[in-house]
Parts: structure tokens; C-alpha cells; sequence
């Protein structure tokens, strides 16, 4: 399937699973979209901004105030044509299901009319949580869409459902 030149934002929030967005990264730019990386201030602990832009071939935006003559966040917003955030985190669930901007990604996320695709990891005590089903829900009814995690080993010993999803199926739902 070909999605030439089609404009998406890939935001990147700050869990351990965001390595494995540089790889949903590459496996979307296989299908021909043209991707800008939006990654909170706490993932580049995980992935730096070096990393974001070899891989997609454009400046990293990731501060709210860094370019504030050309208003990043509405100009993202406005050229995007589907915002997918991966991993997304309970955190940052909770600021989206209540509409909090304090940073780049949640501003762009408010501003756009675009579809929003959310991939959230987690710890699965995280995920089962009832704030965080109530937020999930919430975010549902507004219009997003949800790739719920798998079942899995999570960072320690630990086992349950919280783990980023396959990415052939979130590449299958992002085709869509």
C-alpha cells in the first residue's frame, strides 16, 4: 500500500518503548509518508533528537518556544494530515483527555483537526488503572484512536498487558 507523500506527525513521549518507534519510523516511511517527529522534552531521555532526524530526514521539533515566529505548533498542526503518538504514556494520556498544551506535542494534538492515532505503553498496573481507562474512554468519545497494548514482558521481571503493540498491526490500523 502506498501512502505517497502524505504528511504525518510521529510524537514520541517519554516511556522506555520509545525505541521502537525509530523502527515504526522507518516501517511508515515504507509506505511512502513523509513523517516529522514531534518528541516530548522527557522520551529524548530515552532517544535523542540526532536519532529522530537521521532517520526522517527533517529538523526534530520537540521545544514549544524554539521557533515562536513561525508558531510550530499551529503550522504542524495545520500540515498534517494524521498525528500518531507512540508510545503514548499515562501521562500524557491524562494531559490529552484534559486538554492540557504545556508542551509541543500536546499544543500541536489541540490544535489539529487531523485523525489521531494513540499507542500507548505502559506498566500494566498503569494501564488497568480506573483514571487511566476513564481517560482512555474520554479520549474514545472525542474521536481518537486507540491500538490497545499486548500482553508481554515489561522492563524487570515483570509480565502483563502494557507492551507496545506489533508493529505490523499498528502499521495495518495507520494505513487505515
Amino acid at each position: 500500500m502506498s501512502l505517497q507523500g502524505r504528511e504525518i506527525l510521529l510524537g514520541v513521549t517519554g516511556g522506555v518503548s520509545a525505541y521502537k518507534s525509530a523502527e515504526l519510523l522507518r516501517r511508515l516511511q515504507d509506505l511512502g509518508l513523509a513523517i516529522t517527529v514531534i518528541p516530548t522534552i522527557n522520551s529524548l531521555n530515552f532517544v535523542g533528537k540526532a536519532t529522530w532526524e537521521a532517520l526522517s530526514g527533517r529538523k526534530t521539533h520537540s521545544e514549544l518556544w524554539e521557533n515562536f515566529d513561525s508558531v510550530d505548533h499551529i503550522s504542524l498542526a495545520k500540515h498534517s494530515q494524521a498525528i500518531v503518538i507512540a508510545p503514548t504514556t499515562a501521562n500524557f494520556i491524562a494531559k490529552l483527555a484534559n486538554g492540557i498544551a504545556d508542551d509541543l506535542l500536546s499544543t500541536v494534538v489541540l490544535a489539529s483537526k487531523a485523525p489521531k492515532i494513540l499507542i500507548p505503553a505502559m506498566h500494566p498496573e498503569m494501564w488497568a488503572n480506573q483514571i487511566t481507562n476513564e481517560n482512555i474512554n474520554k479520549l474514545k468519545s472525542a474521536g481518537f484512536h486507540i491500538i490497545d497494548p499486548e500482553f508481554g514482558k515489561m522492563t524487570g521481571d515483570d509480565m502483563g498487558i502494557g507492551r507496545y503493540p506489533d508493529i505490523n498491526g499498528i502499521i495495518e490500523k495507520v494505513a487505515k
